[in-house]
């Protein structure tokens, strides 16, 4: 879950959520209202991270009005009082809540920031939801601490959203691409074929690219690599032929002259000073 947040941090130069504060005050359920209906945390110390999953509504936060739709998605902070109402096309509403501790930081930081947030990646948020669900049956630590995790996802997700909104379908793309190589999946993938799919020139593609993470495709993906390596160097007893294919490199003395060039030591170097 740091992971998540780094990534945040890194592409929109924010600042750092503190993850160590986080707890989760109650399960996550999914609720149906009708009609017209309100409630208050006032003197509670917890928030409720609250997604629409079907319908339309309005929600009014303290005095702000907020139009709900599927996918719309708010982090209502303690003390909040709330008022909504379904919509008469929509008599009712489906929503996904779960309450939680953010601690002071992370209250400081995110007070009224995360509220009627649109997300465009349902997919992904939906899956993070049923998994939650599902989490919530099994009373073990390790299922409280998944829980907590995939609270953290979604949280991570609503901040990027409401610091950087996409602007364009290219950037949207982008993003994605972004997430599938911070995932592991697509750093082995050219320059050129990740303009293509976004259906830009190299030259384009490289100038969007770099407004989103102030590195061009290239470094980005080396540096990717690289930190795949390290992890991989400390983690396994592979050789560093097999480190170097593993992360798409054939050529191990090209692989090691960049590995050089990001952290200033050889692959080798690195393991024995980790120890491994």
């Amino acid at each position: 879950m740091k992971q998540i947040f780094a990534l945040l941090k890194h592409l929109m130069k924010c600042p750092d959520l503190f993850d160590s504060s986080i707890e989760i005050v109650s399960p996550p359920f999914v609720h149906e209202s009708v009609g017209e209906w309100n409630w208050q945390t006032n003197g509670e110390q917890h928030w409720n991270l609250w997604v629409c999953l079907e319908g339309k509504a309005v929600i009014e936060c303290d005095g702000v009005e907020y139009p709900v739709q599927p996918w719309t998605a708010f982090l209502f902070s303690a003390g909040s009082k709330l008022v909504g109402r379904s919509l008469a096309v929509a008599k009712s509403i489906r929503n996904f809540s779960i309450h939680i501790s953010l601690g002071a930081e992370n209250a400081r930081l995110l007070k009224g920031r995360l509220l009627g947030i649109e997300l465009h990646e349902p997919n992904n948020v939906n899956s993070l939801i049923n998994l939650a669900i599902r989490l919530s049956a099994y009373p073990d630590s390790f299922a409280q601490q998944q829980l907590q995790s995939l609270t953290l996802s979604m949280i991570g997700i609503l901040w990027r959203e409401s610091i950087q909104p996409v602007q364009t379908d290219a950037a949207w793309l982008i993003y994605r691409q972004l997430d599938r190589i911070h995932a592991g999946q697509d750093m082995f993938r050219t320059v050129d074929e990740l303009a293509s799919e976004v259906n830009l020139s190299r030259i384009h593609y490289g100038r969007c690219f770099r407004q989103l993470t102030n590195e061009s495709p290239n470094r980005y993906l080396i540096l990717k690599r690289v930190e795949r390596a390290c992890v991989l160097l400390t983690q396994t007893n592979w050789g560093i032929d097999a480190v170097a294919r593993s992360i798409g490199y054939n050529d191990i003395y090209f692989f090691s002259r960049q590995f050089r060039r990001v952290k200033g030591c050889s692959p080798s170097q690195y393991r024995d000073a980790a120890g491994k």
